[in-house]
């Protein structure tokens, strides 16, 4: 995680990626501790953390869908974290959203004509849902304007250059194909691992939303149809590098096993630690040897 060229390389710049990271893997941690718990300490913290992933970047706009998962799960297994704190978890989400835009109009009836909603909105199905979202919706006033924004650049697209050819949109396999070039070889094997291992042990209930909330937002960039890069997918390599934590029992168990073939581990560290060093400084600018290394950037 700490080697990451990604990690390392939006750190250094002055965007809301990195923040937006913590924020979502945040909401999505405590939001299962609460749902464990049921405590009201808990419930406020899942609810700031949301608050703050919401004001931080768009992205986190997805976070309530898994918020609705995990009431659902409560609901299902009975647990007392369905019936109290989710009004304290929400007012609390919005006081900190609301405070980060300055309470700026947060309860007033907001109001824009037909030509401006038309360039801030997607296309003619959206009109009527979106207007009535805008109109009556309790936050504020700039925050749903840059919110409708966004989904209009989603159904406008923007320029992709992709496979030898420029489109408005980037086909499916972009996002993925994005993950496969700038993860280092041994990040990209652990995380693959990981994902594979859901298919031979169903998730434990403490990596349901984990698996929720990263599924939501890699499926959302692949779906957007824009050319988002690795910045938007902070919060789902964070995820990937938490349920890579299941690996652990098998590799301890495979080193009781075979303990004369440390060497084969401190082997792939090592050449782990070469390539993520052979980028620097140039950690923006990265691709893995799969893809011909950093000199093909």
């Amino acid at each position: 995680y700490a080697l990451c060229p990604g990690f390392v390389a939006h750190g250094a710049l002055a965007t809301t990626d990195v923040a937006a990271g913590l924020a979502i893997v945040g909401t999505l941690l405590a939001v299962e501790r609460f749902r464990v718990t049921a405590s009201r300490g808990w419930a406020a913290a899942t609810g700031a953390a949301l608050g703050a992933a919401l004001a931080t970047k768009h992205t986190a706009v997805l976070l309530p869908l898994a918020l609705l998962i995990a009431w659902f799960w409560c609901r299902v297994e009975g647990a007392a974290a369905s019936r109290r704190g989710w009004p304290l978890l929400l007012g609390t989400a919005w006081l900190v959203l609301c405070a980060a835009y300055g309470f700026r109009e947060p309860l007033t009836r907001h109001a824009v004509d037909g030509a401006e909603l038309a360039a801030l909105v997607p296309g003619r199905f959206f009109d009527a849902p979106a207007a009535w979202l805008y109109a009556h919706a309790p936050l504020p006033d700039f925050y749903l304007r840059s919110l409708l924004f966004n989904l209009r650049h989603v159904g406008v697209g923007g320029p992709v250059y992709a496979a030898g050819q420029y489109a408005t949109h980037a086909p499916g396999w972009y996002t993925p194909l994005v993950l496969g070039v700038k993860l280092p070889i041994l990040t990209l094997a652990m995380l693959l691992a990981a994902a594979g291992s859901m298919f031979v042990s169903r998730p434990a209930p403490s990596e349901r939303l984990l698996v929720a909330g990263g599924g939501l937002i890699l499926a959302a960039a692949v779906a957007s149809g824009l050319a988002l890069g690795l910045r938007v997918l902070l919060p789902v390599m964070a995820v990937g590098f938490i349920l890579a934590g299941r690996l652990g029992p098998a590799v301890a168990a495979w080193w009781r096993k075979h303990p004369r073939r440390a060497w084969a581990a401190a082997l792939v560290a090592a050449a782990h630690a070469v390539s993520v060093g052979s980028v620097l400084p140039h950690s923006l600018a990265s691709a893995n040897e799969l893809a011909g290394g950093p000199a093909r950037i």
